[in-house]
């Protein structure tokens, strides 16, 4: 695919991923839709392309839409402009942080990615800017929703960042993860909460789970139907690996294939972010920052 193409796939009846193809990965909306009723699983990084995906849906005939934010990250409430007559819902701290960073957004922030070697969300924004449309629905733990007869549960986890939500289908053992799961591996953002993020993953692998469909993934995979439920494990020993090399001499020497697992593609668009993972890692878990396994970490 060229960058900026848009790719549509159908994983079953009901549900759709959108793909947008980007310089360095992509960028993925899910929808769920019965009847004329849609629930929209974020909605791009940019005005033009979540214009994009509404539009595909109405030509389907829906009309009825409520968007859920997996978190404030710019590539997940671009297009929530076109949905300021619809419910969009997300958890508390997500509409605080978009509250706390409007300008940035509004603005378009440094034109790149910015993380620095803290246990603080950093990230800057990619060389775009739109209004920001807030959340007028949101909660502290969880939420449930309904499309007809469909169940969906949403429930704040700190993986990725404090503020992600994930959606997760209990009949259909489906489940939408926002960013906490990426393919091939993680960006990491908070890199001082680390632990906290494996912790909560090993609670998220408790669940019962026959797909998941991430925003971020390898677009064969989505012709699969995504992917089951050693994407997670994939994800935790990625971060549990990066954890134990720290302080080993070569560390940042280490290729994407020495850190991932079988469930997952290498994907050369992510070398680079492995790279600065390993970076940012090495610099916050040196000196006063070593990591020790058995240090007490609060779960939210």
């Amino acid at each position: 695919m060229k960058v900026g193409e848009m790719a549509v796939k159908r994983i079953n009846d009901w549900i759709y991923f959108f793909y947008i193809e980007a310089a360095d990965f992509n960028y993925g909306s899910v929808v769920l839709h019965k009847g004329k009723k849609a629930i929209v699983f974020d909605t791009m990084e940019c005005v033009g392309n979540g214009k994009r995906v509404k539009d595909y849906m109405i030509d389907l005939g829906l009309v009825d839409f409520t968007v859920v934010n997996t978190h404030w990250h710019f590539d997940h409430i671009g297009g929530n402009f076109f949905y300021q007559d619809d419910n969009i819902i997300a958890t508390s701290e997500c509409r605080r942080r978009l509250e706390q960073n409007k300008k940035l957004i509004e603005t378009g922030g440094k034109g790149e990615i910015g993380r620095s070697p803290s246990d603080v969300d950093t990230i800057a924004f990619i060389e775009t800017s739109f209004p920001v449309v807030y959340p007028n629905i949101t909660f502290n733990s969880r939420l449930e929703l309904y499309l007809e007869d469909i169940k969906i549960e949403l429930f704040n986890i700190h993986i990725h960042t404090r503020d992600c939500l994930v959606g997760y289908l209990p009949q259909e053992k489906i489940l939408i993860p926002g960013d906490t799961l990426e393919a091939p591996l993680p960006l990491i953002i908070e890199v001082g909460n680390i632990p906290v993020h494996i912790k909560n993953l090993k609670k998220l692998n408790e669940l019962d789970i026959k797909m998941i469909i991430p925003p971020h993934g390898n677009l064969e995979r989505y012709d699969q139907g995504g992917y089951d439920k050693s994407f997670i494990g994939n994800t935790i020993y990625y971060l549990t690996k990066i954890l134990s090399r720290a302080n080993k001499p070569n560390f940042l020497e280490g290729s994407l294939e020495e850190y991932i697992t079988q469930a997952v593609e290498p994907r050369e668009s992510y070398r680079g972010i492995h790279q600065d993972n390993l970076a940012i890692v090495q610099q916050y878990y040196s000196n006063n920052n070593l990591y020790c396994s058995k240090k007490k970490q609060r779960s939210y």
